[in-house]
């Protein structure tokens, strides 16, 4: 979830104090980190001030960090703060926004239901949701109605924001509200309606084109075809399996954030912004403004989770250890490109997009990654060749990941560079797992046939 869209409510900046004593919370990380981690494994010391120099060059408060190999937990660590103001130090089990790693957790959801039998890739998506319709009555577009399953997950269903604006986001999502009933943030079920009245940017299938939207319409049909709303099939089905217990739905404002949520913070000297939310009045930092409001984008970009919760789902599709909550062949179909060489990945190499996953074309070794981000979070998780996996999440964002089109790109290769396999493979690691540590005892999946 990177929205481009900047608000012109802007009104002051956040106090120089509070960015002051993050960067030297971190100055001194970087000064004391062998005798603040005495138990680094031999040769970790150069990754994790690599990491450290990372936090410092782009003024991130805090960060959270976990390493896996051959489906075992061999690091995780929590770096920086959690709440600057409270002094709270970031722990490895600490929960943060991972945005658009949500829609590789939505895709999971769907291919658990097409092996239960209960979905097709190929179905038509609003045939499966006829409730919702369009609020003038007719589809502002004949070609909607072949948007299939397949196309939402590889955001090929028809929708460029680049063209027809991004519908999640202000200033649009606050036209969407006005326009349908008033009620902001306006429901998923609200945006999908008022979207549905609107031409297609392209035919259906025939490119990509990135689309938060599609996810919000993908979450709607998983809730029609499980019988159960989207957050409690995610978590019966896919993360009680894996003893994941804390992931969740995000919520806006800073009141409603979960009990080891971390605090959220826009890139230093950003000004803050007026709330959009009812409940909240005057100028807020923009990620808690609802200008993404997360309760209107559940299947799209609203989840928390650790660092540790992330890598875990990523060692469960790498199939390195049961339970297997997708069978090989549902991994596989999420893992091969689908379009075609789309572009270049973050480390150079070409790329392309399976089923709400980013997948680097190295050879019969993929390597295959998500990542996400808004305002005040960034979260990556990668899945490497010879059995790593790695992930990190942030409670801040750098200012060019947010307005400038190569930002996010260069801030994902940059830690890439950081966590290769080459890097990883020259730390003498410890045998150990330490999955049981933070996870709860796997509940056996509920979905039948």
């Amino acid at each position: 979830m990177k929205p481009r869209t900047c608000s012109t409510n802007l009104e002051r900046h956040l106090g120089l104090g509070r960015v002051f004593r993050t960067v030297a919370w971190i100055v001194l990380l970087l000064a004391s980190a062998p005798a603040q981690v005495p138990d680094a494994p031999p040769g970790f010391e150069h990754i994790e001030s690599a990491f450290l120099t990372f936090l410092l060059a782009h003024s991130l408060p805090g960060a959270s960090l976990a390493i896996a190999r051959n489906g075992r937990l061999i690091l995780a660590r929590g770096y920086g703060l959690a709440d600057v103001d409270l002094d709270l130090p970031v722990q490895p089990a600490s929960t943060f926004r991972i945005g658009s790693v949500t829609k590789t957790i939505t895709s999971i959801a769907v291919m658990k239901l097409v092996e239960a039998g209960k979905l097709d890739l190929d179905t038509p998506a609003f045939a499966l949701i006829p409730d919702i319709r369009p609020t003038s009555g007719r589809l502002g577009d004949a070609r909607i109605s072949r948007i299939t399953i397949r196309n939402l997950l590889t955001h090929s269903g028809g929708w460029d924001a680049s063209i027809s604006g991004e519908p999640v986001v202000a200033p649009q999502i606050s036209q969407i509200a006005a326009e349908t009933g008033g009620q902001f943030p306006p429901s998923p079920e609200a945006i999908i309606s008022w979207v549905l009245n609107r031409p297609l940017d392209f035919d259906p299938g025939t490119r990509f084109a990135y689309s938060n939207f599609g996810f919000v319409v993908l979450g709607r049909v998983i809730e029609k075809v499980a019988g159960q709303p989207y957050d409690e099939f995610v978590q019966r089905e896919i993360l009680s399996p894996m003893g994941i217990q804390d992931m969740r739905p995000g919520r806006t404002i800073l009141a409603l954030r979960a009990p080891r949520e971390v605090h959220y913070y826009d890139y230093p000297g950003a000004p803050l912004v007026n709330s959009l939310m009812p409940s909240v009045s005057g100028p807020v930092p923009e990620p808690y403004s609802g200008i993404l409001p997360f309760e209107s984008i559940d299947s799209a970009g609203a989840w928390i989770a650790s660092s540790i919760d992330l890598a875990r789902i990523f060692v469960m599709l790498d199939g390195q250890r049961p339970p297997a909550v997708l069978s090989p062949a549902s991994i596989q179909q999420m893992v091969t490109p689908t379009l075609g060489v789309l572009g270049i990945s973050p480390a150079g190499n070409p790329a392309s997009y399976g089923l709400g996953l980013g997948i680097e074309l190295t050879g019969a070794d993929a390597e295959w990654w998500g990542d996400g981000g808004t305002w005040g979070t960034q979260a990556v998780v990668a899945r490497l060749r010879n059995g790593w996996v790695w992930s990190a999440v942030f409670n801040s964002a750098p200012k060019d990941t947010l307005y400038t089109s190569s930002g996010a790109p260069n801030f994902v290769a940059s830690l890439q560079s950081v966590f290769s396999v080459e890097a990883l493979e020259s730390v003498s690691w410890p045998d150990v797992d330490l999955f049981p540590r933070y996870l709860g005892t796997p509940a056996t999946p509920r979905l039948r046939r």
